[in-house]
C-alpha cells in the first residue's frame, strides 16, 4: 500500500501507468503539472500517439501559498471525490468522470477536460454560452433534488451527510471571509496606505452586525 507523500512528475506518470484499462504498459506518457491553486497537485498525463489524457489531483497537506505551517486535512480529497461521483451518476453529460480514487495518496483519477476554456476567461473574452441556463439548471435541479430527503432515502441522506461534513475547510473560509477582515487578526497582511480603511471595519458594530447573516447564507 503506498505511503502519503507528493507526487513528482516521473512518479505521476508511473502511477498512471498501472491504472486498469486507460495507457498500454509500454505508452509513451508525459506529464505536465498544471495546478494554479493553493490546495492541489494537477498533473495532466498525456500519451501523443494515441491523444489519449487523463489528470491526476492530488491534494496536499497545506496551503501551498503558505507552506507546511497552514495544515490543512486530506480528507477534503476523498469527499471532493465522492461528490464527484455522485453528481456524474446524476448529471453524465456535465460532470467529469473519475475514474479511481486512491486514499493512502489522497489522488483523484479523472477525466481530462484540459479543451475546455475556463468560464471566467470566456466571459472576459466576451463569449456567449446559450446553453449555461439549461445546463446549470439541470444539474442543479438534479443533484439537489436526487441528494436531499424528497429524492433520498432518509437515513442514506442522513449517512452521506455525514460523509461530506468537512469542518477543517469550513473554518478556513469562515475565519479568512468572515472573521479575520472585521478584527485585527495576526493573519492579516495590510498595506500602509489602507490600513486606516482597514481599522474603520474593525470597529463598524453595524457591519459586525450584518456579516452574520451573510455567514448563515454562504
Amino acid at each position: 500500500m503506498s505511503t502519503y507523500h507528493p507526487l513528482t512528475e516521473a512518479e505521476a506518470i508511473e502511477y498512471a501507468r498501472h491504472i486498469p484499462n486507460l495507457f498500454q504498459p509500454e505508452a509513451e506518457l508525459s506529464s505536465h503539472e498544471i495546478g494554479d491553486g493553493n490546495l492541489n497537485l494537477v498533473f495532466h498525463i498525456s500519451e501523443q500517439a494515441t491523444g489519449k489524457s487523463i489528470i491526476l489531483k492530488q491534494a496536499l497537506p497545506y496551503a501551498k501559498v503558505v507552506g507546511e505551517s497552514w495544515p490543512l486535512t486530506l480528507d477534503r480529497a476523498r469527499i471532493e471525490s465522492e461528490a464527484l461521483i455522485i453528481e456524474h451518476a446524476l448529471n453524465p453529460d456535465l460532470v467529469p468522470q473519475v475514474y479511481a480514487y486512491d486514499e493512502a495518496l489522497a489522488l483523484t483519477v479523472m477525466e481530462d477536460l484540459s479543451d475546455h476554456v475556463i468560464m471566467r476567461k470566456g466571459l472576459i473574452e466576451r463569449n456567449q454560452y446559450p446553453l449555461f441556463a439549461e445546463h446549470i439548471g439541470r444539474f442543479l435541479a438534479n443533484t439537489l433534488f436526487f441528494t436531499s430527503d424528497l429524492g433520498k432515502n432518509q437515513q442514506e441522506k442522513k449517512i452521506q451527510q455525514g460523509r461530506f461534513i468537512n469542518p477543517e475547510l469550513c473554518k478556513i473560509t469562515e475565519d479568512l471571509i468572515f472573521d479575520d477582515p472585521y478584527r485585527d487578526a495576526d493573519t492579516n497582511n495590510i498595506e500602509a496606505h489602507i490600513r486606516d480603511a482597514a481599522e474603520q471595519l474593525w470597529t463598524d458594530s453595524a457591519l459586525h452586525l450584518e456579516v452574520p447573516s451573510c455567514a448563515i447564507n454562504f
